[in-house]
């Protein structure tokens, strides 16, 4: 009995290896029978394709799509070319249907234009608010400069001030004495 056992596997060997060819073989198959369907196309076709937004494909066109919806339109455009309309009117065709969520780039005119001109001018408008802060800031420096003195003499009355409040903190120092040479030195200027 094992050995029947033993006879019916090694019968089933080859036709798992079989089974395991075909499928392997279909696998690599499988993209050459897509690009034999999409050179059905003419490259006009293909062309318009990209230019408009599968509409049951998020983010494909209908070139890229594989769906059903995608291969009639590609059908249609195919038919529209051999019948020898232009790109423009089979382009207006689709949007006469789908409107204009179909375009897979949206037109530059009317409210759209300004969906394509807004990141320009939010840069712009950026930029500008760069510079007007930029200039203000070196206008407060300057000005703070210029009320300095730019390292000049200060005032004497503001320098007597000063030394009498470090002389006041410096323990080593006689306040009493410094205040009576300049109070002295006073006195002799007005005699």
């Amino acid at each position: 009995m094992s050995r029947s056992r033993g006879r019916s596997g090694t019968r089933r060997a080859p036709l798992l290896l079989v089974v395991l060819s075909a499928l392997t073989m279909m696998l690599i198959a499988l993209p050459l029978v897509a690009q034999a369907a999409e050179d059905v196309y003419t490259q006009r076709t293909l062309d318009l394709a990209r230019r408009l937004e599968c509409p049951v494909c998020n983010g494909q066109t209908v070139a890229d799509s594989h769906s059903g919806t995608a291969r009639e339109m590609r059908n249609v455009i195919e038919q529209k070319v051999a019948a020898g309309e232009t790109d423009e009117q089979i382009i207006a065709y689709f949007v006469e249907r789908f409107g204009e969520e179909i375009l897979a780039e949206p037109p530059k005119s009317g409210f759209t234009l300004t969906l394509w001109w807004a990141p320009v001018g939010m840069v712009v408008f950026g930029l500008v608010i760069v510079l007007l802060f930029l200039r203000e800031r070196t206008a407060r420096t300057a000005a703070a400069a210029a009320t300095s003195g730019g390292g000049a003499a200060l005032d004497p009355e503001l320098e007597r001030l000063a030394r009498e409040t470090l002389a006041a903190t410096d323990p080593g120092t006689d306040t009493h004495a410094a205040d009576t040479r300049t109070t002295g030195a006073k006195r002799a200027d007005r005699r």
